[in-house]
């Protein structure tokens, strides 16, 4: 079986090199990138990307030599969590063409978790299922390990057939948003902040942003929207980097959405790393912004939200330092560095159950009256007996006086 990544990019070279510049954001819902990453830059937090390699700066592992994809997935990610540690892993034996096989994209599943990483990206998609491929995820769910991937883009699958892994159960299954800013491109020579694509000089729609993106195959099973681009991705060639646009084509899919939730679940777990992965899941899906009802979904979509998913995960810290606060909780867990304490905290909402009254003892009352009842008798008997030994009034005793 092959697996295919998310986007329309397969073969070398098809980058252009753009103007110096910064890598331009993904167009997110966030009140400013800056305040943002003031809050958390997903320090330390291990992420694997399984792809066709990366020559992505700051990124080790298996190097892209020349088809892009994996380096533009990895430049997406580091944009959201720039000091997350991210690992690349090559899902294919040939390292110049994009397509590998279900057993490449296993072996490169088991290399990540021997890595010890807490989320794994994978901006590919098989159309067949198979028992290896899920093997391979429910080995990553034992580990704890958060799974993302791409659900694929129309025409790379028959349309209504499930992709995998997205469709797994245990995997946060990643679709593309329309974007919300359309630009015109310069293409080659784009500035920082430039956007290319085919949708330059379109009007702003309302939706944007909050529709499914016309690439986005239609699945019922999408957990999470994100925008899919276009982006721009940076590589390092002998220790300079450059910026790259796709030419002709532009980098877009739903390849470049994943990382957007992958970089996301970083910012999160740096903050409180505590949570498991499931956890983790929760509360990205839990802070997502809602979208439209998109065709071939059967319910409202959801839109990663990074600020809101960033803002829950403060809360969650500060409740779990407040049960600590003079640094230890109940099970003696004292407050480490990143304010994490020993505390056991879940993201469910707890129930309480109503409150039922015991059973009243009236047992006390009862010899209380008793007591009480007897002491009148025998006030009463006493008196009687009393007024028996003492003579009557105008008795032959009283008359002789």
């Amino acid at each position: 079986m092959i697996i295919q990544d998310s986007s329309p990019h397969g073969n070398c070279q098809e980058g252009t090199v753009a103007a110096p510049g910064t890598l331009p954001l993904p167009d997110i819902d966030a009140p400013s990138y800056p305040a943002l990453h003031a809050l958390s830059r997903g320090r330390d937090v291990d992420v694997a990307v399984v792809d066709t390699g990366s020559a992505g700066p700051g990124v080790v592992g298996d190097r892209d030599f020349c088809v892009l994809h994996g380096s533009v997935v990895t430049s997406v990610l580091r944009a959201i969590a720039p000091e997350a540690k991210v690992h690349s892993f090559r899902h294919n034996a040939v390292a110049s063409r994009a397509e590998g096989t279900v057993e490449d994209l296993v072996r490169a599943i088991d290399r990540a978790l021997k890595a010890r990483v807490k989320i794994i990206n994978i901006s590919m998609v098989a159309c067949e299922d198979t028992a290896e491929l899920r093997e391979a995820i429910g080995r990553a769910e034992k580990a704890g390990v958060l799974v993302v991937a791409s659900t694929g883009n129309t025409g790379q699958c028959p349309e209504g057939a499930p992709t995998f892994p997205s469709s797994l159960d245990s995997v946060l299954a990643v679709g593309a948003v329309a974007p919300r800013a359309q630009e015109l491109a310069a293409g080659a020579g784009a500035g920082a902040g430039s956007v290319a694509g085919p949708a330059a000089g379109k009007e702003n729609s309302a939706d944007q942003g909050r529709v499914p993106a016309q690439y986005s195959a239609p699945t019922h099973w999408v957990d999470l929207f994100a925008p899919g681009g276009p982006v721009e991705g940076q590589v390092d060639v002998r220790g300079k980097v450059h910026t790259i646009v796709g030419n002709p084509d532009p980098f877009e899919g739903t390849s470049f959405a994943a990382p957007v939730v992958s970089g996301t679940a970083a910012l999160v777990w740096q903050i409180v790393p505590h949570l498991s992965a499931r956890e983790v899941r929760e509360l990205l899906t839990s802070t997502a912004s809602p979208g439209a009802s998109g065709p071939g979904l059967g319910k409202q979509m959801l839109v990663v939200n990074p600020a809101a998913a960033v803002d829950k995960a403060l809360d969650l810290r500060d409740a779990r330092i407040r049960v600590g606060d003079n640094g230890s909780d109940g099970n003696n867990g004292s407050i480490g560095s990143d304010g994490s304490t020993g505390a056991h905290y879940e993201l469910q909402t707890v129930s309480t159950q109503p409150h039922q009254p015991g059973a009243a003892d009236y047992s006390v009352p009862v010899v209380l009256s008793l007591v009480l009842a007897l002491g009148i008798i025998a006030t009463v008997v006493c008196r009687a007996f009393s007024a028996d030994s003492r003579p009557p009034s105008g008795s032959e005793a009283t008359r002789a006086n």
